[in-house]
């Protein structure tokens, strides 16, 4: 029987809540219902493990001490797998120094109480102090210190996927689910770049920019694989197998690297393809306790940070070596905590949340290491 060892630095009530994930990568959706696993501790005693997506979890929240747990993994009744993990929770007096990578200072809204909206993309241009935000299918440009709603420019049937800033031409770029458009800021109006492929149910998924070139991510519905294309140049692309049926749940682009961190469903991970080698990373696999709703690159290219669905903390992980360096606690905002995206304001050291319903979380940035 193998022996994982953890430890855990326990809270201010001297106890340690923590999660244990266990992944079914080798099982189907058909077959995970034959699957079953058993946590025992070291008394015999069951603990609660409840099913998600191909992967069992099992929350704990003991004091400080050590803790050795029995998995057993069946299919019906034949055991399959076995391990130990044994857990260490130590007193946590410098817990506060440990976590401090931005503190909580203040929540606002994008919108006036009463208004029903949904933001699922957003840009910041720290230069212009502008804040580009996809609501629907509008483009509403506000000016970030003060929220104040400049304008809303029409031009997408759609939801709009993503925003970015196209350095070769001067312009923003919107990506929906019906097209990409290319904005005039001049006179605020659209300029239609690139339709024809979604006419065969397309969806865009990511921009970015490459070596001063704009690219597009974007899937076809029930096809194994996801196409990265050059805006401007049709023969530049290249095909991507994820050896599964379904979309990414978050795309993004690491200039510093070079990679593409994409959330993979249903293993509820993050694994990378590089740009510059034209091949999947297979080995790098960073694995989140729900579907990853944002991956955030940290300024100065060594860490990412994930967020999976409705989850009360991020996820700091290295560029170097793809390990989880710390989990860091936020404010879970009420009903829902799905996140449009994370900005950082390097000018005020903030770094700023924005949520589909259109909540702003903005808090104090302290840098990721201790």
């Amino acid at each position: 029987m193998n022996n994982n060892t953890f430890t855990i630095i326990s809270g201010p009530d001297g106890k340690a809540k923590f999660q244990l994930v266990i992944p079914v990568q080798y099982c189907t959706n058909e077959l995970f219902k034959d699957i079953s696993l058993i946590v025992t501790d070291k008394t015999s005693q069951n603990i609660n493990v409840k099913k998600s997506i191909l992967q069992f979890e099992a929350e704990l929240e003991v004091p400080v001490g050590d803790y050795t747990y029995s998995l057993l993994l069946k299919k019906n009744v034949t055991q399959i797998d076995s391990r130990e993990v044994t857990i260490s929770v130590i007193p946590g007096e410098k817990q506060e120094d440990l976590d401090l990578v931005f503190r909580f200072k203040e929540t606002f809204s994008l919108f006036k109480k009463g208004e029903s909206k949904s933001v699922s993309s957003i840009y910041y241009n720290e230069s212009d102090d502008l804040l580009l935000v996809g609501e629907y299918k509008n483009l509403k440009l506000f000016k970030k210190s003060t929220l104040e709603l400049i304008d809303a420019l029409e031009g997408h049937s759609d939801f709009i996927l993503n925003i970015m800033y196209d350095k070769s031409n001067r312009s923003y770029l919107t990506a929906g689910k019906d097209k990409i458009i290319r904005w005039d800021m001049n006179d605020r109006s659209p300029i239609e770049i690139v339709s024809d492929p979604f006419t065969y149910n397309v969806n865009a998924l990511n921009l970015f920019m490459n070596n001063n070139k704009a690219y597009f991510v974007f899937t076809k519905s029930n096809e194994s694989y996801f196409e990265v294309c050059n805006l401007y140049d049709k023969n530049d692309k290249i095909k991507i197998e994820i050896k599964a049926n379904y979309p990414p749940s978050k795309i993004k682009y690491d200039p510093e690297t070079e990679n593409l961190l994409f959330g993979n469903i249903p293993e509820n991970s993050v694994k990378v393809f590089s740009l510059k080698d034209n091949r999947m990373i297979q080995s790098k696999i960073m694995l989140e306790s729900g579907t990853i709703r944002n991956i955030t690159i940290i300024p100065g290219g060594k860490y990412f940070m994930t967020h999976s669905q409705n989850s009360d903390h991020f996820k700091i992980w290295t560029f170097d070596e793809w390990k989880l360096y710390k989990k860091v606690p936020i404010r879970k905002e009420p009903n829902s905590s799905d996140i449009a995206d994370v900005i950082f304001d390097d000018k005020h050291s903030e770094l700023i949340i924005i949520y589909r319903s259109g909540t702003i979380d903005v808090y104090d940035w302290y840098g990721v290491e201790d």
